[in-house]
């Protein structure tokens, strides 16, 4: 999965300067065959990582606790602290494109200093009250941080210590692990100023999902990821289907609120009750 959606990324997105992160389960081998298969420019292994961030968080300690107890949190601590000084720029390997686009990873002047995937829910390590309040996380409405670019200024490791130093937010992101690396991303975009890619564009692959002529990439979460093999099939031996690169829109976000975040939670809970 990863060779194919990777080769895919540097085939359809100009410019691309492909880093891969380990998160500690490549095998010597596995990272041989990447070297081999796509145009690595770098590879992070996950012992060489942990103690470059060891150094880096030795002064957040919420955020180094946080990188230990959930492998996820790599991709918030690492990818952005790695990037030196450049924007990041950042692409799950279960992310395939289908065709070339332009400017995608390019800051645009008065644009927003983040842009991500939309998601057709509110996929995040949070409870409705943790929105309210004076203390309260402020989350743009359905984030996906499967793909996204982020100004590096703007990443704010001072708002993640005391983020993750709260009790309440602590115990929820235990609780619902899956996205609380997604929550943080989330929660800094919202600071930062936010945009989504048009999903008609980029998507999240969810039951209703359907390859169409302007699909420019789509993420295969866990609970869709058995459609990768189809959609493969269904598209080998497929030329370009337009000539001109698409640019993707990008949509200013709205604020997620604790009723419709409720309400996201609740829907999503019925639907697992039922089978669907």
């Amino acid at each position: 999965m990863g060779l194919t959606c990777l080769d895919a990324v540097v085939r359809c997105v100009a410019g691309v300067r492909l880093v891969v992160h380990d998160d500690g389960t490549l095998t010597d081998e596995d990272v041989a065959c990447l070297a081999k298969g796509l145009p690595v420019a770098e590879m992070l292994r996950r012992r060489q990582a942990d103690e470059i961030m060891q150094e880096r968080l030795s002064r957040y300690p919420a955020c180094a606790r946080a990188r230990r107890e959930n492998v996820l949190m790599l991709k918030l601590f690492d990818v952005a602290l790695m990037s030196g000084d450049a924007d990041i720029r950042y692409c799950d390997t279960d992310v395939l494109f289908f065709r070339a686009t332009s400017c995608l990873f390019e800051r645009t002047p008065g644009g927003p200093a983040a842009v991500f995937m939309q998601d057709s829910n509110h996929a995040y390590s949070a409870r409705p009250w943790h929105l309210l309040g004076p203390e309260a996380m402020r989350l743009p409405g359905h984030l996906n941080s499967g793909l996204f670019m982020f100004r590096r200024d703007r990443f704010d490791l001072d708002y993640l210590e005391w983020l993750l130093s709260r009790e309440a937010i602590r115990a929820v992101f235990a609780h619902i692990s899956v996205w609380a690396e997604q929550t943080c991303w989330a929660a800094l975009a919202h600071r930062a100023g936010c945009g989504l890619w048009d999903a008609e564009c980029i998507a999240v692959v969810d039951a209703d999902w359907t390859l169409e002529h302007r699909t420019v990439a789509a993420h295969f979460v866990s609970s869709s990821r058995h459609r990768l093999a189809e959609v493969l099939q269904q598209t080998q031996g497929a030329g370009a289907r337009e000539p001109a690169p698409l640019t993707v829109p990008v949509i200013e976000s709205r604020e997620c609120s604790a009723y419709e975040l409720g309400r996201s939670q609740i829907v999503r809970r019925l639907r697992r009750a039922c089978g669907f």
